[in-house]
Parts: C-alpha cells; structure tokens; sequence
C-alpha cells in the first residue's frame, strides 16, 4: 500500500536541537516525533529526514496489517480441554 508522510510541525528545541513531527496518510496516530542535532549540510539533514520518513511509513503499514489479522480473529472460538 501506498503512504504519504509529511512533516506537520517543527520545533527548536536548542541551539543544536530540532525535532519534527511526522505523520503518515494524514492520520494523527501514526505521529512521530524525531529529534535531530543542528547540521550544516542541507543533503545530510535531507537523508536523516527521509530515513525517518520511511520508518514512519513502514510502521503504519505493519500497523494495517496488524490491524487486520486482530479484525479477523473477532469472533474467533477456540475450545480447550
């Protein structure tokens, strides 16, 4: 499945720190925030960000499929002896 992440919010946090906050597919419980030292590099800072994008969107993926395999399971009996 395909997913979309963007930022939605940065803040501050220090003279070296930022951190951003990423969503995925516009769902707010897919946020996560990731703290980042201050980089000069513009393409360095771009590779860390994009890294961290597609752990947030491999995680809502896991999350779907989780989310599917217990929607199943409603229902389910299992008789024990």
């Amino acid at each position: 499945m395909a997913h979309k992440t963007k930022i939605v919010e940065y803040k501050r946090l220090s003279n070296e720190q930022f951190a951003v906050r990423i969503r995925c597919c516009d769902h707010e419980g897919t946020d996560h925030w990731h703290t980042m030292a201050f980089v000069h590099d513009p393409t360095q800072r771009a590779a860390n960000l994009e890294k961290v994008r597609d752990l947030v969107a491999q995680r809502h993926e896991s999350e779907k499929q989780t989310e599917a395999e217990f929607t199943a399971l409603v229902g389910h009996e299992k008789e024990h002896e």
